[in-house]
């Protein structure tokens, strides 16, 4: 979270990413780079990730990497905002979030998720942070 929040947080960021990519085919890479972008406010840390445009169903237009101050320390928080189909076949999104579970990590629905924006993913996130949302 430091890292990405710091003066070198893009250039970090697309080194990893490109690794990865590496590590994978041609055609399973995703044209363009992740871009990092720092918010601050309410007692709360938030690095939104916005990925390259997701080509298939739940595929990331961004992720929101939170930290709350809490008396035992930072509390973390991970949002994603992934791309979504309806039943007729038509595209939205979904809100989820992800949640530690002893080792392991459980990847939970929120439900349909706001447009792919800055200010209307933010706000879904500090609405389920706040309790607005549930």
């Amino acid at each position: 979270m430091e890292v990405l929040r710091g003066p070198r947080g893009g250039e970090f960021l697309r080194t990893l990413w490109r690794d990865v990519g590496e590590q994978l085919g041609e055609e399973e890479r995703l044209p363009g780079d992740p871009t990092p972008d720092v918010v601050e406010g309410n007692g709360r840390r938030v690095v939104l990730v916005w990925m390259p445009a997701p080509l298939g169903t739940t595929e990331c237009h961004a992720v929101a990497l939170v930290t709350e101050a809490a008396p035992a320390g930072a509390v973390p928080h991970y949002f994603t905002l992934e791309r979504g189909e309806t039943l007729e076949g038509g595209e939205r999104t979904v809100l989820c979030g992800w949640a530690e579970q002893g080792e392991d990590f459980s990847h939970y629905n929120l439900g349909d998720g706001p447009a792919p924006d800055r200010a209307d993913f933010l706000a879904a996130v500090q609405s389920h942070l706040d309790g607005r949302l549930r």
